[in-house]
């Protein structure tokens, strides 16, 4: 799979040791609330069974920064060249100052 580096990140598949600073930054009640299918709270097993699943439909990218999940990007239903694209960032990663890595001024 494809892995892309920007200035201060990098989008890469998720790996199974990722789970762990995957539930601390997705366990956030607007993360939810914006998204359709992530669960709120979103404990260990969710973060292990997401990684672990495989959907040939889907295609899921880790957002990372100093070796952190700070965000994930998704796409779905995707046929020929259409695809729906979902995506959500840590809280702290939200509208950020421009100091910080990765900016993103809407959505989650």
């Amino acid at each position: 799979m494809v892995t892309l580096k920007g200035k201060g990140f990098i989008l890469r598949p998720f790996k199974i040791s990722d789970a762990l600073s995957l539930q601390e930054n997705i366990n956030d009640s607007s993360v939810y609330r914006y998204t359709l299918r992530i669960p709120y709270p979103y404990s260990i097993d969710d973060a292990k069974k997401f990684i672990s699943s495989k959907n040939k439909n889907e295609l899921s990218f880790a957002i990372v920064s100093e070796n952190k999940i700070i965000g994930g990007i998704g796409f779905d239903s995707m046929e020929k060249h259409k695809a729906n694209i979902g995506y959500w960032l840590a809280k702290k990663y939200r509208n950020a100052s421009s100091d910080l890595p990765i900016k993103f001024q809407e959505g989650i």
